[in-house]
């Protein structure tokens, strides 16, 4: 019973859009926190690689940032689903990418003095490499690791 229920979730479109990585909440969680440490710390490092100066911080800032920005993402991702699912998935990526720049200035928002965009335009230019690397990241974990969870199920 437990295998036909994981064998369900990964054939789901939630599953198979990245929404969820796992039918376990807390190992989503724990998975998402990864993909989004990884995300934001390489999109920070593309812009110091052309050294722009995209935003001021400290290492507990940032780790601050990826924290609560996770933690707020499945919340406000799980609110999303239970009310407003067509809308989400009928809006081609407009709608999450809104959503992620959103949740990144409230971020920003809450870490006030630790954590400082130097122009509001650079909260712009994160999302959208964020969501990107974001985007082939989940395409690679839905290749080779979910492949290999479907198999073993």
């Amino acid at each position: 019973m437990k295998q036909q229920n994981k064998k369900k979730f990964h054939q789901t479109y939630m599953a198979r859009f990245g929404l969820f990585l796992h039918p376990n909440l807390s190992i989503h969680l724990l998975i998402l926190l990864i993909m989004n440490a990884i995300c934001i710390t390489s999109s920070i490092g593309v812009f110091e690689m052309f050294n722009y100066d995209l935003l001021s911080f400290s290492i507990m800032s940032l780790t601050l940032f990826i924290l609560i920005s996770t933690l707020i993402e499945v919340i406000l991702k799980i609110f999303i689903f239970r009310h407003f699912t067509n809308i989400y998935l009928k809006s081609f990526g407009i709608l999450p990418t809104i959503t992620q720049f959103v949740l990144f200035y409230l971020t920003q928002l809450i870490l006030k003095d630790e954590l400082v965009f130097t122009k509001f335009v650079n909260i712009i230019y994160l999302t959208l490499v964020f969501i990107v690397l974001r985007f082939f990241l989940i395409i690679i974990y839905q290749r080779y690791i979910m492949k290999k969870i479907t198999r073993s199920i």
